[in-house]
């Protein structure tokens, strides 16, 4: 009669251990595309996003310390003739091909859903022969760019290769923001065209917030190097002498009295 009493006594224990050790292991993690359901203590897979649709990289998760992940990233609309997604999945918006980089023409344009097609190389520019012996006139437009780079060596002083501050960054980025002059200056800073496509899907097309995280990513990139100097030199070569003297008067104390 006892050792029934100690046996069931044992399956008992048993049972409770199994059942706390099942609960402390329910983590759900972003990673894995998995959100915690409190309705049924379980993990479940986030949904897929269909054909035309990139999951949200930069989206925020709510976490939980104890169960993980409470929230799924969601999915992003792809920009048309900018980037697609073509299969059904947790996969981001590809940047689409780039057919006129390449020299070929475009035989099929790309869509939400579809990459470019590219055809034929294009035609190549007649070549010139060569003037002998014949002065160059001054082009206006370079003797104003010299000047642009002069000026802003000079306002910049020795402070030129100093970094900026988020709040210097974004005074510039109404300006910046006008007709995607971003993407431009984000060029001649070093920053690959495909994260700043990427950053215009994630900013969901607000042309100030994109400015910002485009010039965010080149101090990324850059680091120590990502400096005012630079910054002024890659304005000056996109003709914004107003940006270059932003900085400069915000570098330069005695300029603003």
């Amino acid at each position: 009669m006892q050792w029934q009493t100690v046996a069931c006594v044992c399956v008992i224990l048993f049972s409770l251990i199994s059942q706390v050790e099942t609960k402390k292991e329910v983590f759900c993690r972003p990673g894995k595309h998995e959100h915690y359901v409190e309705q049924y203590g379980q993990c479940k897979k986030c949904d897929k996003c269909p054909p035309g649709w990139g999951y949200g990289k930069y989206q925020q998760v709510d976490m939980d310390p104890e169960h993980g992940a409470m929230s799924c990233r969601g999915c992003v609309k792809c920009g048309p003739g900018v980037s697609f997604s073509k299969f059904i999945g947790y996969g981001p918006c590809v940047p689409c091909e780039n057919c006129s980089a390449r020299g070929l023409g475009e035989k099929r344009p790309c869509i939400t859903d579809r990459n470019a097609r590219c055809g034929a190389p294009l035609p190549q520019p007649p070549t010139k022969q060569p003037l002998q012996n014949i002065e160059k006139p001054v082009d206006p437009k370079m003797t104003q760019h010299k000047n642009y780079l002069s000026t802003a060596s000079e306002g910049l002083g020795s402070n030129g290769t100093g970094t900026l501050t988020d709040a210097e960054l974004q005074r510039l980025c109404p300006a910046l923001a006008a007709k995607n002059a971003y993407r431009r200056v984000g060029r001649m800073l070093g920053v690959p065209d495909r994260d700043i496509d990427i950053i215009r899907e994630e900013t969901r097309g607000d042309p100030k917030e994109s400015a910002f995280q485009t010039l965010k990513k080149w101090t990324e990139l850059k680091g120590n190097d990502a400096t005012r100097q630079q910054l002024c030199l890659a304005l000056g070569r996109i003709e914004r002498q107003d940006l270059v003297d932003v900085i400069t008067t915000s570098n330069n104390p005695t300029s603003r009295n």
